[in-house]
C-alpha cells in the first residue's frame, strides 16, 4: 500500500505541532510493508530541534518494514535539513553547508554516555565560541545532560533499533539570543515508569509528568536520591525565565514564564520528549547550588526510562 500525508505550513515548538506529530505517528503505527510519502509542499519552516522528535517517529515507522519518502521540500528546507544532518544523501550533498547555529541531529544507544557527552560539548562550543554566556551554558546547564548514564534501553529494542534510542537536535537563534534543544527516547513513558514503581495513579498521563518535576519525586529505592534531574531542570528553566516542554505518551506538560499548561492528547507519542527554550543572556544568573550534587544523573531522571 502507498499513503501520503501533508505536513503543515510551519513546524514549530507549539502544543499544536506536538499533537500533530502524535496524530501522524498514530496514523501509521500499524502499517507494515507500505510506502509512506510525507508531503512538505505547504511547509515553509521546521524548527531544527524538532527533527529529533520527527526522527524518532520515522524510525519507529521504518522499523515495521515501511519505506518513507520526503516530497515537496523547498530548496531552503533541503539546505536546512541537510546542514542539520537530518537528511544524509549523496545526491543532496551540494545543499549541505556549515551552519554555526545548528546543534545537528544525532542518535545514540542507551549506554553510550561518552559519545553523547562529546556531542553536546562539541555542538555547543561551535555555536558561538566567543560568547561567555555560551561557555557558562556548557559548564552549567548542559551538565544535566552530559552527566547522564544512558540506560533507558528496553531489552526488546536492542536488536530492533540498534543505536537509535536517544534522539537529539537543536539550534541557536542568534537574533533573539535563544537556544532550543530537544532530546527524545523511545523507552517507557512517564506513566508506565511511575505507575509500575510507586503507589501513584491518575487518569491523566500529564499528571505523571507534573508529579515527576516535583522535588523529591522518585521511582527508585528510598535510599537512592532519584528523580532529581527533572526537578533540577524545572528549577533552572524557572531561573532562566525559559520554557520547558515535556511530552510523554499522551501527556503534554509545558511551563513558560511560570505559567503551566498540561493536557492529554487523543493520540499517543511512542516515548518521551523534553524540549528547552533557553534565553542565553540569563545563563549567568543560574544558582550554583543547583549543581552542587554528588550523584551522577541517569537518563531515567530526564526521560522516564526504567
Amino acid at each position: 500500500m502507498e499513503y501520503e500525508y501533508i505536513f503543515p505550513r510551519n513546524i514549530k515548538n507549539t502544543q499544536n505541532i506536538y499533537e500533530f506529530i502524535c496524530v501522524f505517528w498514530n496514523t501509521y503505527k500499524s502499517k507494515k510493508n507500505s510506502t509512506i510519502n510525507i508531503n512538505f509542499k505547504n511547509t515553509q519552516w521546521i524548527d531544527p530541534n524538532l527533527t529529533s522528535v520527527l526522527g524518532l517517529v520515522l524510525e519507529e515507522i521504518k522499523s515495521r518494514n515501511n519505506k518513507i519518502f520526503l516530497k515537496g521540500l523547498s530548496i531552503p528546507l533541503i539546505k536546512l535539513l541537510c546542514s542539520n544532518e537530518f537528511i544524509q544523501s549523496e545526491n543532496l550533498k551540494k545543499y549541505m553547508t556549515v551552519n554555526s547555529s545548528l546543534i545537528t541531529y544525532n542518535t545514540f544507544d542507551g549506554e553510550n554516555r561518552d559519545d553523547f557527552k562529546a556531542y553536546i560539548n562539541n555542538q555547543l562550543t561551535s555555536l558561538y565560541k566567543d560568547s561567555i554566556d555560551m561557555q557558562i551554558l556548557i559548564k552549567r546547564f548542559i551538565e544535566i545532560f552530559i552527566n547522564v548514564k544512558m540506560h533507558a534501553r528496553r531489552n526488546t529494542y536492542i536488536n530492533k533499533y540498534g543505536n537509535k534510542e536517544i534522539f537529539s537536535s537543536g539550534y541557536y537563534n542568534k537574533l533573539d539570543n535563544i537556544l532550543f534543544f530537544s532530546i527524545a527516547n523511545q523507552g517507557q513513558t512517564f506513566k508506565e515508569n511511575i505507575f509500575k514503581n510507586i503507589n501513584y495513579n491518575s487518569n491523566l498521563e500529564s499528571d505523571y509528568i507534573a508529579w515527576a518535576v516535583k522535588k523529591g519525586s522518585s521511582t527508585r529505592a528510598e535510599d537512592t536520591p532519584g528523580g532529581l534531574g527533572l526537578y533540577m531542570l524545572n528549577e533552572i528553566m524557572q531561573e532562566l525565565n525559559g520554557d520547558l516542554i515535556i511530552l510523554s505518551g499522551r501527556g503534554y506538560w509545558e511551563k513558560s514564564k511560570s505559567i503551566v499548561k498540561s493536557t492529554d492528547f487523543t493520540c499517543k507519542f511512542p516515548g518521551s520528549v523534553i524540549t528547552v527554550k533557553i534565553p542565553v543572556k540569563n545563563i549567568h544568573n543560574i544558582n550554583n547550588e543547583i549543581f552542587e550534587q554528588s550523584r551522577v544523573l541517569t537518563i531515567d531522571d530526564l526521560l522516564g526510562g526504567h
